[in-house]
């Protein structure tokens, strides 16, 4: 399937949003629709080649999506899904707490995110360098 993504071909090269094939989803694989990903320092850091690591590469191991589209695959595919962990968190538990943070002052998430289109991506970057951004967003 044809998808979009963020590449760097070279050490230290431009990021830049082109379309690549990505195969279908193997049985232990889901496929997530992504709609929105973060740029943070260990990115920058595989771009400078400061983490060694074969290139191109897709850049954005940060984001967040929907699985819905896989599930639904995986079934017409006769497989099955064992289960989807987002790290060590429980959505139905950790979402509640950070709400509750949130309402008590104690978790500013809307001054810390700060979206930016993907054409604006040095922006981003200056941005984080200087400081006026904690976690950038990229849409497009």
């Amino acid at each position: 399937m044809k998808i979009q993504a963020a590449v760097v071909h070279e050490p230290g090269g431009e990021i830049v949003l082109e379309e690549v094939q990505l195969d279908e989803p193997k049985a232990n694989e889901v496929l997530i629709k992504m709609v929105g990903t973060g740029v943070c320092h260990t990115d920058l850091g595989v771009q400078a080649q400061h983490v060694k690591t074969p290139l191109p590469i897709a850049l954005g191991h940060e984001g967040t999506g929907s699985s819905k589209k896989s599930v639904r695959a995986s079934r017409n595919l006769n497989r099955a899904i064992m289960g989807v962990v987002e790290d060590d968190s429980i959505p139905k538990l950790f979402i509640p707490e950070l709400i509750a943070y949130f309402k008590a002052g104690k978790f500013p998430f809307d001054k810390l995110v700060k979206r930016y289109p993907f054409k604006k991506l040095h922006e981003v970057i200056n941005d984080m360098h200087a400081g006026k951004t904690i976690k950038p967003v990229i849409t497009y």
